[in-house]
């Protein structure tokens, strides 16, 4: 009797243990592929006059987003976190906007109304980069700075450093490391939520990029 108690407890845990590890993995998998969506047009005054505009994403991929030319000789470039779209930070971009700023927002690859495969590295590094560039090449730009929210700090602060054209930096929400952050979101469970979630992210072929915080030393 006491020997089918202790087998029925034994399947319940491994049925639990199972249960746990599917949903984080699943989790984590479909945060990693957020599907396509069309983005309304910005819904406040300040920035009722953007333009579309058309970014090259890695690959060819189409990416788009939305300008609103300077009127003070800057402009910023604000990256959102993953699975959102361009809207995330229209808060922001609206302020900017009221005080002269030229804003330029674009959905990430995969995300909102751009093409490509969310990869949360070389993919968003290329399409910030072409935004970069819109900027540097608009009339009456000398001067560009950068937003950047969870997965968008993660990426400005790979680019940042390196990228002469980036004379200011806000990065909000950053994850300090792609796994620690992981184990962070995943930590209730242990190690039965942790590695299931860390392999969806390989399995993605997401690997860990450049650590923000070995990046920031360069940004001062």
């Amino acid at each position: 009797m006491f020997l089918k108690a202790s087998i029925a407890v034994a399947l319940a845990l491994l049925a639990l243990a199972g249960a746990v590890a599917a949903r984080a993995y699943r989790r984590e998998r479909s945060s990693l592929a957020p599907r396509p969506h069309p983005v309304g047009r910005p819904g406040s005054t300040e920035l009722q006059d953007v333009k579309d505009v058309a970014l090259r994403g890695a690959t060819g991929a189409a990416v788009r987003g939305l300008l609103l030319p300077s009127r003070n000789g800057a402009a910023i470039v604000l990256g959102h976190g993953s699975s959102a779209d361009r809207a995330q930070l229209e808060p922001q971009a609206a302020a900017l906007a009221r005080r002269g700023f030229g804003v330029l927002l674009f959905d990430w690859p995969g995300h909102g109304e751009s093409d490509g495969v969310p990869a949360c590295g070389e993919t968003e590094r290329e399409a910030f980069r072409s935004a970069l560039g819109l900027l540097a090449a608009s009339h009456g730009v000398n001067r560009i700075g950068a937003l950047g929210f969870s997965l968008g700090a993660w990426i400005v602060a790979q680019v940042a450093p390196t990228d002469s054209r980036v004379g200011a930096v806000v990065l909000e929400g950053a994850p300090s490391d792609l796994v620690q952050q992981i184990r962070f979101e995943y930590r209730r469970w242990g190690p039965l939520a942790q590695w299931p979630a860390l392999l969806a992210t390989r399995g993605r072929g997401i690997r860990d990029g450049p650590s923000p915080l070995a990046a920031l030393p360069c940004l001062a």
